[in-house]
């Protein structure tokens, strides 16, 4: 993962904090294509991100690749989280403006 990944997870771990999902700590590699995975009232979430540093990303995952993210989620839901009633796919797309400025979409329930 390279440092523009790295800031871009870290901007999007701290905005999901900010709107008030439990973001939980990454001890372990994630399922599926996750990149954070965070409480939002009695769901769990799995959120992708796509961070660049030129245009804003249209690159949005495939259905194929949401479907197989979601089975992996559920899969984590029922082992871990049981307590969870349901589970949500979001996406958050980052454009990288500056060293210290990026633009946010973020997409709930992307599936």
């Amino acid at each position: 993962m390279n440092d523009i990944q790295e800031r871009g997870i870290a901007a999007a771990r701290a905005y999901l904090d900010r709107i008030g999902q439990q973001v939980l700590p990454q001890d372990e590699p994630l399922p599926a294509a996750i990149d954070i995975l965070s409480i939002d009232g009695d769901t769990l979430v799995g959120t992708l991100t796509s961070i660049r540093s030129g245009a804003l990303p249209d690159d949005f995952p495939s259905g194929e690749s949401l479907d197989g993210t979601l089975v992996a989620l559920e899969e984590l839901r029922a082992s871990s989280y049981p307590e969870q009633s349901g589970v949500r796919v979001d996406v958050i797309a980052i454009r990288v403006l500056a060293e210290d400025r990026a633009l946010l979409r973020h997409h709930r329930g992307a599936i």
